[in-house]
């Protein structure tokens, strides 16, 4: 039979190990900052010579990222009832096509 002091212990030590994760992990999300670092998109280099060639800056594929998202928020926002029928419909052709 276990006793008390034994189960203390081991929470003890169980919650040592936890507080070791915890920073550990903290540790491990804080991202490194160089001095590279800057607010404009880093797209791996086929696709950015790709997009040079042809002439078109990230920073406007970003912001039309963004556009995006913010008219179908609106959408959501103003027609949520043809919205919830969009994402059934692409639910259904998403469906059929990976059958």
């Amino acid at each position: 039979m276990v006793t008390k002091a034994e189960l203390e212990s081991e929470v003890a030590q169980l919650r040592e190990q936890i507080a070791a994760m915890k920073r550990e992990s903290a540790v491990k999300a804080e991202p490194a900052t160089t001095a590279s670092d800057s607010k404009e998109l880093r797209l791996p280099s086929p696709i950015q010579d790709l997009l040079d060639e042809h002439g078109i800056d990230s920073s406007n594929i970003e912001a039309a990222g963004q556009q995006i998202a913010g008219e179908l928020a609106g959408l959501q926002r103003d027609y949520p009832l043809a919205t919830l029928v969009g994402v059934f419909v692409l639910g259904l052709i998403a469906g059929r096509a990976l059958r």
